[in-house]
């Protein structure tokens, strides 16, 4: 555990790039001296603030230049790349951004069918193959401005705006996509005249 007594003089200064960076290093060294590693998880990761994401960034380059086995494990939408890197240009270097997309075809049946066999229920094929759909996307950023009467150029901070709430990301340069699967037919739902 962690619920020791403070030790004065360490990682206790208010300044917490260097608060955090002392922290992570003396949790390193006693992993390293028990022969075992520390973990940390973080979930919505693409919701810290920048600051503080700069200092946790800050503090794993510290414990990786020591090589001391402490591992971020961290979950965010798709955006949290780019965040990472206008915290502190070195991320995308430090650490690795796997994508986790939507299940392929047979997997996503499977994941679905699975469990409500072992409760005992069947799903009619047609609401399974309905269930698998994920919607349309990504788009061409200037085929979505063509859909209205504006430059892409104009529509570039209402984009921007978009991608920081989480509601869309860029897969690829130029690309659009929602970051939830079947988003597109909620916003149907909800918007039924497109307004």
């Amino acid at each position: 555990g962690l619920d020791y007594e403070p030790e004065p003089g360490l990682a206790d200064n208010g300044d917490l790039e260097h608060d955090l960076q002392a922290l992570f290093e003396q949790v390193g060294q006693a992993a390293k001296a028990a022969g075992t590693a520390v973990a940390i998880f973080i979930d919505e990761l693409q919701y810290v603030a920048e600051d503080q994401l700069a200092v946790l960034i800050t503090a794993m380059h510290r414990v990786e230049q020591q090589q001391l086995p402490v591992v971020l494990v961290g979950a965010g939408l798709p955006q949290l790349r780019g965040r990472m890197g206008n915290a502190k240009s070195f991320a995308e270097r430090l650490f690795n951004f796997p994508e986790i997309g939507p299940l392929t075809g047979p997997a996503a049946e499977h994941a679905i069918r699975v469990p409500l066999q072992k409760e005992g229920v069947d799903i009619d094929e047609a609401a399974l193959k309905r269930l698998v759909e994920v919607g349309p996307g990504p788009h061409r950023s200037g085929d979505i401005a063509a859909c209205y009467p504006a430059k892409v150029t104009s529509l570039a901070p209402t984009r921007s705006s978009l991608i920081s709430k989480g509601m869309i990301w860029s897969p690829n340069h130029g690309d659009t996509a929602y970051t939830v699967p079947m988003f597109d037919e909620f916003m149907k739902r909800i918007m039924p005249n497109g307004e």
